[in-house]
């Protein structure tokens, strides 16, 4: 069912390399074509991170131990004896009670899923956006972070690697390196100096590299092209 659906298709369209190579080998090279995610600028948000004085953490995602999410407790364990004001947000369903279990609920927050005003005030609210992923494609969260100003500590599965950039925009780690991920998280909370650079770089990088306008005139060219 699968092979016949392909067979029916002109054009493929993936999210990053490593799905580009994947599917190029069961469909032929030219059918296949990368058009990554995109994100939105905030700019008053951009402009107001320098005045953040929470030391929020934010994940934004299903709570999953694919997300990394059971890699939370020992990192916040780590991130707590150098930052004791620390709090990690979570905005997201999934393994809600699971995880609560196992962390010190007086620095975490589990918000459940969250969306509009909510979801733009955490994100407007937090120092740090965070995602251990074992297994990503191009996370539209980081995206969205991104826009918002944030630097992002995150794991270097799928497409993630192309949009955080270590000591440009953010730092990125082996999956369950809880130490290297901790320390990432540690040095933004407290070198402010190197928090604005990250900030500034990810809405750089939103700017000129995945802007809605670039994504939109991407997709309309393959039409064209097709046509």
């Amino acid at each position: 069912m699968v092979q016949k659906t392909y067979e029916k298709c002109n054009i493929f369209i993936v999210l990053n390399e490593s799905a580009e190579k994947n599917l190029k080998q069961i469909v032929p090279d030219k059918q296949v074509v990368v058009i990554e995610n995109y994100g939105i600028l905030e700019t008053s948000a951009i402009h107001n991170y320098k005045n953040r004085n929470e030391n929020v953490v934010l994940f934004l995602g299903f709570v999953t131990e694919k997300k990394g999410c059971f890699d939370m407790p020992r990192i916040s364990e780590i991130v707590l004896q150098e930052v004791p004001d620390a709090q990690f947000v979570l905005g997201g369903v999934g393994e809600l009670e699971k995880l609560e279990k196992l962390v010190n609920m007086n620095h975490f927050k589990f918000l459940g899923w969250i969306e509009g005003e909510e979801k733009k005030e955490w994100l407007e609210r937090a120092k740090v956006f965070f995602l251990p992923s074992y297994s990503e494609a191009m996370p539209m969260s980081i995206l969205e972070a991104m826009g918002y100003g944030l630097p992002v500590v995150a794991s270097n599965v799928g497409g993630i690697p192309s949009i955080v950039r270590n000591n440009i925009n953010g730092f990125t780690f082996i999956p369950g390196d809880v130490e290297g991920m901790a320390a990432a998280i540690i040095e933004i909370l407290k070198n402010s100096k190197l928090a604005n650079k990250l900030s500034e770089n990810s809405a750089k990088i939103i700017a000129e590299e995945y802007s809605l306008k670039s994504h939109i005139d991407a997709v309309e060219k393959l039409y064209e092209v097709q046509a």
